[in-house]
C-alpha cells in the first residue's frame, strides 16, 4: 500500500484502537469492505536501528506464515519514513480484555473454541513452518477474537531467531515464561507449550497469569490440578455451562504443558490432537 492509500482507508489515522510503546493501531476499511487494523510505528522510534530491524524481520516472517488462527498480514506500507503493517481486524478485541476487563462473561463453549483455535495456530507455527516459528510472547493480550470468537494469534515476529530454528531471545512476560529456560536467556518450542499451559489456566480460572491475589497463576493452580475432586474449584465462577469431562481433560492438559522439565511436556501437535 502507498502512504496515500493507507491515509485514505484509515480516514487520516483518525480511529485509534490501541497503542504500545513503539506503535499505534488504527482501524481502517479497504475498498472491498474488509476491516483492517493498521499498526503504525511511532515516528520517534521508526528511525531507531533496532526498531527498524525488528520491523523488517516481522514483515518478512508474517509474509510467509498463513493460517486461519493467525492474525494474517493483509499488506504493508514502507514509504517516507513511515512503517506500517496491515492486519485483519478482530472486532471482539483481545482474550485478555474479554477475560479481565469486559462486562460480558465468556461461556465454556466460547472459551473452548478460543483455546482450540490457539492450539491449532501454534501447532502450525511449530510443526508446519520451515523453519519452525517460535512465538516467544504467547499471552492473552496476543490472542485476538473474531466476531464469532475464533482465536487469532498476534505478536509474531517480535522475537528474533537466535542461531537456530529452535531458539529465540526470551521476552520476560510475567507469568507466562518457562522457568526452566528463563535463566538461559533463550526460548524454545517447549517454552511456547509452557505459555500455552498458563493460557489454559487463565481461561479456566478467569485469573491473570500474575496478580497480587494469586501471585504466579501456574503455581497457585497446582493445588487444584492434582485430583479431579478439586478441579472444579479452579473454574471461573462466572462461566456458564461447564462440561465436567471436558474440564478434567483440559486441566490435565494444562498440568502436562506446565511441567517444570521441558522434555516432559507434550508438543503442540499432541496438544491440538488432544483438544
Amino acid at each position: 500500500f502507498t502512504l496515500q492509500e493507507v491515509e485514505l482507508l484509515s480516514e487520516g489515522f483518525s480511529n485509534l484502537i490501541g497503542q504500545g510503546s513503539t506503535n499505534r493501531v488504527y482501524k481502517g476499511i479497504l475498498s472491498d469492505g474488509m476491516e483492517v487494523a493498521v499498526k503504525k510505528l511511532k515516528q520517534d522510534v521508526a528511525e531507531c536501528s533496532d526498531v527498524e530491524a525488528s520491523f523488517r524481520f516481522q514483515m518478512e516472517l508474517l509474509s510467509r506464515v498463513h493460517h486461519q488462527h493467525l492474525a494474517n498480514l493483509v499488506g504493508i506500507c514502507d514509504e517516507k519514513q513511515e512503517r506500517m503493517l496491515l492486519f485483519q481486524y478482530a472486532p471482539n478485541g483481545t482474550l485478555f480484555e474479554n477475560l479481565h476487563t469486559g462486562d460480558e462473561n465468556l461461556s465454556w463453549k466460547q472459551r473452548m473454541r478460543i483455546i482450540v483455535g490457539a492450539a491449532y495456530g501454534l501447532a502450525y507455527l511449530h510443526h508446519l513452518c520451515n523453519p519452525p516459528v517460535i512465538h516467544g510472547d504467547l499471552r492473552s493480550r496476543n490472542i485476538l477474537l473474531t466476531e464469532d470468537f475464533a482465536a487469532k494469534i498476534t505478536g509474531l515476529g517480535r522475537v528474533p531467531i537466535a542461531g537456530s530454528s529452535e531458539l529465540a531471545l526470551v521476552r520476560k512476560t510475567g507469568g507466562y515464561v518457562d522457568p526452566e529456560i528463563v535463566h538461559r536467556g533463550v526460548y524454545s518450542r517447549a517454552g511456547d507449550v509452557f505459555s500455552f499451559g498458563v493460557l489454559l489456566l487463565e481461561v479456566l480460572s478467569g485469573k491473570q497469569a500474575f496478580s497480587e491475589e494469586t501471585g504466579m497463576l501456574v503455581e497457585w493452580a497446582q493445588q487444584f490440578l492434582q485430583s479431579r475432586d478439586r478441579m472444579m474449584d479452579l473454574v471461573d465462577k462466572s462461566m456458564s455451562n461447564v462440561c465436567p469431562m471436558e474440564l478434567y481433560s483440559v486441566c490435565e492438559l494444562a498440568r502436562l504443558c506446565t511441567q517444570r522439565e521441558s522434555s516432559s511436556r507434550p508438543s503442540m501437535r499432541d496438544v491440538s490432537d488432544l483438544l
